[in-house]
C-alpha cells in the first residue's frame, strides 16, 4: 500500500511539474527566446531632392520647364538674366551665352543647372528696299514669345508692327536711306532701309 501511495504521489508531482513547465513556456514571448533583434519592417530612407536637368543646351527663343523631385522650391534664380530667364522653373533662352539656374529649396539646399544658349536672335535680312508708302516684311528668328520688341524708327522708315510680332512690316515714309534699330530679347539688331 505504501509503495502504491508513493508511486501515485510521485506521478502526481511529475505531472504537476510538467504542467507548470508547459504553462511557463507558453507564457514566454517568442522573441525572448532568440538572441538576435527583430529587424524593422520595410523602413525606407528618404529620397534625395534632384533637379530634372543638370545641364541643357537651348536656342534663342526656346522655352523649357525644369522641376525638382522630392523637394519644395522656395525660389528660382538665373546667374545671367540677359542670356536665360527663369520663372517657376520655366526657362526662356534670350541670346547666346551661358548661365546657371539655381533652385533654392525650403530646407536651404541649392540645386543647379548649367544652361548653354547656342544662338542669338537675328533678322532674316540685314537690309531692305521699299517704295515710299509701301511695306516689306522681315522675319525675326529666335524671338522669345514672352518678350516684347522695341523699335527705334526714323523719319525715312518705320516698323509698322505690334511689339509682339515675329514678322515685321517695314514701311517707307520718304525717299532716302536709314537704319532702323530693333530690340529683340533685350538685344539690339540693325536693319538698313532704302526708300525709293
Amino acid at each position: 500500500m505504501i509503495n502504491d501511495s508513493v508511486k501515485k504521489s510521485v506521478a502526481f508531482l511529475v505531472c504537476a511539474l510538467m504542467l507548470c513547465a508547459a504553462v511557463l513556456f507558453a507564457a514566454e514571448p517568442a522573441h525572448a527566446l532568440d538572441d538576435e533583434p527583430i529587424p524593422p519592417e520595410n523602413v525606407e530612407e528618404p529620397e534625395e531632392p534632384v533637379l530634372s536637368k543638370t545641364s541643357l543646351s537651348m536656342k534663342a527663343g526656346q522655352e523649357y520647364k525644369i522641376s525638382v523631385s522630392h523637394g519644395v522650391v522656395k525660389s528660382w534664380t538665373s546667374s545671367n538674366t540677359k542670356v536665360v530667364t527663369v520663372k517657376s522653373g520655366l526657362l526662356t533662352a534670350l541670346k547666346k551665352g551661358k548661365a546657371t539656374i539655381t533652385a533654392t529649396l525650403t530646407t536651404g539646399r541649392k540645386l543647379s543647372c548649367t544652361i548653354t544658349v547656342t544662338t542669338s536672335p537675328k533678322l532674316s535680312k540685314s537690309s531692305v528696299t521699299v517704295s515710299r508708302g509701301k511695306t516689306v516684311k522681315v522675319r525675326i528668328r529666335g524671338k522669345a514669345a514672352s518678350v516684347r520688341n522695341t523699335y527705334k524708327n526714323t523719319s525715312i522708315a518705320k516698323v509698322a508692327s505690334k511689339r509682339s510680332a515675329t514678322t515685321l512690316k517695314i514701311k517707307g515714309l520718304k525717299k532716302g536711306s536709314t537704319t532702323l534699330r530693333i530690340k529683340v530679347n533685350g538685344m539690339w539688331l540693325k536693319l538698313g532701309v532704302k526708300v525709293k
